[in-house]
């Protein structure tokens, strides 16, 4: 089993929350994000940083399918089995693997 996490950084959820509900407002509405943003008094460069933000983090999640024939290994990863090995990124971000069958995986793929 893996688990990969990003560079630790406070964010307020809040504001997080409200970035969030106005691109989707944004785009819902069908305004460019210029307009929208007039008509909403929101600071463009404050609302595109958060754009920005929410594809940055959509781009960096990395598809890994987990196939565990052994209910056992699912059960003691959820109890917080030990971490057998780690994975630094370039960006921060850190792939733990607590399964000692993911490793030759992780490794031909770094390959």
């Amino acid at each position: 089993m893996m688990s990969i996490t990003q560079p630790g950084f406070s964010v307020n959820p809040a504001q997080e929350q409200y970035w969030k509900e106005h691109i989707a407002k944004q785009k819902e509405s069908g305004l460019s994000a210029t307009v929208y943003c007039r008509q909403h008094q929101l600071n463009y460069d404050r609302f595109y940083y958060w754009v920005r933000k929410k594809k940055r983090s959509a781009t960096r999640l990395i598809p890994i399918e987990l196939k565990s024939t052994d209910a056992n290994n699912v059960s003691a990863i959820a109890m917080g089995a030990p971490v057998l090995c780690t994975l630094t990124l370039r960006d921060g971000s850190v792939l733990a693997i607590h399964d000692k069958a993911a490793i030759p995986l992780v490794i031909s793929a770094l390959r």
